[in-house]
């Protein structure tokens, strides 16, 4: 079952899936695809990128936890992968 199986068992709080879900890669992408997708969301969802575009406070929070969610995940992953 390999790595993917040790973040199956985790605990993922609110999330449908697992870390790769979250970050919406496949199990079997290589790990420089993980990577660049990981730091592409984390980039997209940066509170200090999006507060340059004036969103409100409410999207701020949103943000700024969906890219907890993008980092949490990334790192999952690369630990029960060891890259």
């Amino acid at each position: 079952m390999g790595w993917f199986s040790t973040l199956s068992g985790g605990s993922f709080g609110l999330w449908i899936g697992g870390p790769t879900d979250v970050l919406g890669v496949s199990p079997d992408d290589s790990d420089a695809t993980i990577k660049k997708t990981s730091h592409s969301r984390v980039k997209d969802f940066h509170p200090d990128r999006l507060e340059s575009k004036g969103l409100p406070e409410e999207m701020m929070r949103f943000a700024e936890n969906r890219m907890k969610e993008f980092s949490f995940a990334y790192e999952r992953i690369t630990r029960a992968r060891n890259f």
